[in-house]
C-alpha cells in the first residue's frame, strides 16, 4: 500500500487538513466507543406511554378500537423492523 500525505488526501476529498486532524483526534480518543454494543431502545422510548392510554375522553368518544388497532400496526411494524436487522448480515 503507497503512503499518500495527507494533504494530498484533502486537497483530493475537498477536506481541509484540520478538519482531518480534529476528526483523527476525536477519533483517538473516542474509538473504542465505535466498537462497543449500542444499547436498544425501550418500548417506552419509541413510543411515549401516553400513546398506550385510553382516556375516558378517547373512551366517551368511543376511540377504543381505533387507539387498539393503531397500537397493534406501530407494534407489528417494530416487530418487522426488528427481524429485518436481525437478519442482515454483520457489517466487519
Amino acid at each position: 500500500m503507497e503512503q499518500v500525505p495527507i494533504s494530498e488526501l484533502c486537497d483530493k476529498h475537498g477536506l481541509q487538513p484540520t478538519v482531518f486532524y480534529r476528526w483523527q483526534k476525536e477519533f483517538f480518543e473516542n474509538g473504542t466507543a465505535a466498537f462497543q454494543p449500542k444499547a436498544r431502545p425501550t418500548l417506552g422510548e419509541l413510543w411515549p406511554e401516553s400513546e398506550f392510554r385510553i382516556t375516558p375522553k378517547d373512551m366517551l368518544a368511543g376511540r377504543q378500537q381505533e387507539i387498539h388497532a393503531d397500537r397493534d400496526r406501530k407494534l407489528e411494524a417494530a416487530r418487522k423492523q426488528q427481524q429485518i436487522r436481525r437478519q442482515r448480515p454483520l457489517q466487519p
